[in-house]
């Protein structure tokens, strides 16, 4: 068979787009893992139709969602990479409860006799959002320099086999905004997501003046905070 040469680089194309599919490709030959669990709130009460979620460098391998018990089963596609399984994910999210998200650190090589991962009894907290907005109302040219800190809504575990021997967590850990505040851009308006009952800390100082702290409780599925400078 002989290629002539204007059909070099259609050739040369085809060899290139074939050589990194194969990279970037995770699936394992087709296997398919299930990933059960329950979701409950902080009162013990079942908590239906929360997403849930397989994926493997932002490619989605299988996803369910809990029933009127809290309770979900999915089959999802097994990765010869590294996986994340993720609890109501951010930009699906039931925004009144929390994220979680369950990270494998082995590669399949130490999965390959691992057909189902069980979660167990998952406990999402409620949420909190905060519309945050910072207001100029003199006609001063002060700076005002700030930052707000507050309980972040996710929870991260990561495990080696099985993620009922999670051995390493971080749970809702503090995050925080700053910035400052001109005369060429005065004002400021965004929203955060925290947690139900717990508070945000606002900390700002005008000029070179000493620090000031605001504590912002958050009791509210949707609170408001307007500060005045």
């Amino acid at each position: 068979m002989s290629v002539k040469t204007n059909d070099l680089p259609y050739c040369f194309l085809i060899f290139f787009m074939l050589f990194f599919q194969s990279c970037d490709d995770p699936l394992e030959n087709n296997r398919r893992i299930i990933v059960t669990g329950q979701f409950f709130d902080e009162d013990q009460n079942p908590i239906a139709e929360i997403p849930i979620r397989t994926e493997a460098q932002e490619i989605y391998l299988g996803e369910g969602t809990s029933d009127a018990t809290g309770s979900f089963e999915y089959a999802s596609l097994e990765t010869y990479r590294n996986f994340d399984i993720v609890v109501n994910p951010p930009e699906t999210q039931n925004s009144i409860y929390s994220s979680v998200i369950y990270s494998s650190q082995y590669n399949n090589s130490m999965r390959e006799n691992i057909d189902r991962y069980d979660l167990g009894i998952v406990t999402l907290r409620r949420t909190a959002k905060l519309d945050f907005s910072i207001i100029k109302t003199t006609s001063a040219s002060d700076t005002l320099r700030w930052t707000i800190s507050f309980p972040q809504a996710s929870c991260s575990y990561s495990f080696t086999q099985k993620v009922s021997n999670a051995e390493i967590f971080t749970c809702y850990e503090e995050d925080f905004l700053g910035g400052s505040q001109t005369p060429a851009r005065p004002d400021l308006d965004t929203e955060i997501t925290s947690l139900l009952g717990q508070e945000a800390v606002f900390t700002y100082s005008i000029n070179s003046s000493a620090e000031e702290r605001l504590i912002i409780p958050l009791n509210s599925p949707n609170n408001t905070f307007d500060f005045e400078y």
